[in-house]
């Protein structure tokens, strides 16, 4: 039996058995490799972070290959870096192992479009701008000309060899200038070839004038809310997977909303709880070192600095993590809007 279904199978039953203490390694793995970017968007925090990841992290990660089901590189911008070729190409030598990699794809050459697309990958677009006045304003130093060659080069190369364990994403950060345009990034993905979309909100505090989330901006939360359901009978016609991670309001907050489409108030039913199983299944490195089981877990499990990925694993904050998730005691762990996204996630599957 090879080490990936040997883990898997292992995985599995310690998470049946509810264990703490793992002897399976993590399935999953969320890798920030550098702060280093060609672009300056005015929503990114990890530009104010000057980060590399360290020689020792990055061969623990590629020990970790043998095991994982999904790895995901980010950034900075991965295709920037003169390593990150090597390290895709023994990655890819893991049949099972698919790998996502979040770009701003204006690096993406003819060159890359094939590797990409003759390999088990999920290319993950992040645009917030559907022409180029909004696009370069969000993200500084950058052409949207050159994105759309980007897009056109990756989307021809995959028909051109039309592997199927190849697929595109597209990310998109909702803010001021972007947030009326929502569905228009629906109709950019179809028109497109992206195969899912996800939209999230914008966080931080970098650029607050664009920030519609916190403080609240009633008006444009209500639009939000209230298009809601047409974006996702939109996506599912054109056979886009949708996730809208944007923060939900309640019903009686909502001016002018559909009366079924308000906020459900945030509950923790233990079914929806148990999906969440990062703790068992994954780790995420973030710009600095910090660890933590996901990028929007509320406590860091340790840092790279001090710690092996494999003794992070079942450190005693990781322990934390699943004690608390079997105990349902997931307020100082878990985000609200993460839980929100689990019960969207929950109702799908039922």
């Amino acid at each position: 039996m090879d080490k990936f279904i040997k883990n898997r199978e292992c995985n599995q039953e310690e998470i049946r058995q509810k264990k703490t203490v793992l002897d399976s390694y993590m399935q999953s793995l969320i890798v920030t490799l550098s702060s280093r970017c060609n672009l300056d968007c005015i929503m990114c925090e990890v530009r104010r972070s000057k980060w590399d990841i360290p020689e020792k992290t990055l061969h623990e990660v590629i020990e970790l290959f043998p095991y994982l089901e999904r790895i995901i590189w980010q950034g900075g911008e991965p295709f920037l870096l003169p390593y990150f070729s090597d390290i895709f190409d023994k990655a890819a030598k893991f049949k099972n192992l698919k790998q996502t990699i979040v770009t701003n794809g204006l690096l993406i050459t003819e060159e890359w479009a094939e590797k990409l697309a003759r390999n088990f990958v999920e290319l993950t677009f992040s645009i917030d701008g559907l022409n180029q006045e909004v696009y370069e304003r969000i993200r500084e130093r950058a052409s949207f000309s050159q994105l759309m060659k980007g897009v056109a080069i990756m989307r021809a190369s995959r028909r051109k060899f039309n592997f199927p364990g190849m697929s595109l994403r597209l990310h998109t950060v909702i803010m001021r200038s972007n947030y009326r345009d929502i569905e228009g990034f629906i109709e950019f993905a179809h028109e497109n070839g992206f195969d899912a979309i996800h939209f999230i909100a914008m966080l931080g505090n970098q650029s607050p004038q664009e920030n519609i989330f916190y403080p609240e901006d009633r008006e444009a939360l209500d639009f939000l809310e209230g298009i809601r359901q047409h974006l996702d009978a939109k996506a599912k016609s054109y056979g886009i997977e949708l996730l809208n991670a944007l923060p939900r309001r309640k019903r009686q907050e909502c001016n002018g909303c559909p009366p079924d489409s308000g906020k459900e108030e945030v509950s923790l039913p233990q079914e929806m709880v148990l999906d969440c199983l990062m703790p068992w299944q994954q780790l995420n490195i973030d710009p600095g070192g910090e660890v933590r089981p996901g990028c929007l877990c509320l406590k860091s499990v340790g840092s790279v600095f001090t710690q092996s990925l494999k003794e992070l694993w079942n450190s005693p904050r990781t322990q934390e993590y699943r004690r608390k998730l079997l105990d349902r005691d997931v307020v100082s762990i878990c985000q609200t809007n993460c839980l929100s996204v689990q019960q969207q996630e929950s109702r799908k599957k039922k």
